[in-house]
């Protein structure tokens, strides 16, 4: 067992899930989002 990989594989979830949550800040805020003045 290589904990390499184990931390790679990690890495990769949780780079996918700050993706998501960046894209929905970004069209939240792009489409004029709630006032926030962003």
């Amino acid at each position: 067992m290589r904990k390499s990989e184990d931390t790679v594989e990690f890495l990769g979830s949780v780079a996918g899930i700050l993706q998501m949550v960046i894209g929905t800040i970004l069209a939240n805020t792009g489409s004029g989002g709630s006032g926030s003045g962003w």
